[in-house]
């Protein structure tokens, strides 16, 4: 099991490997930014 977690928010995810993990981190951010009206950036995820 693999967590990942964005540290400049309170978000995070798991998934049986490293790659689903950070997909499922991605989706959650997708929702997450639905509702958030103002744009925020990240850096990218290797």
């Amino acid at each position: 099991m693999f967590v990942a977690k964005f540290l400049e928010i309170e978000l995070a995810s798991q998934g049986k490997t490293k790659t689903e993990a950070l997909k499922n981190l991605k989706e959650s951010l997708d929702l997450y930014l639905e509702d958030e009206p103002k744009k925020i950036s990240f850096p990218s995820i290797n």
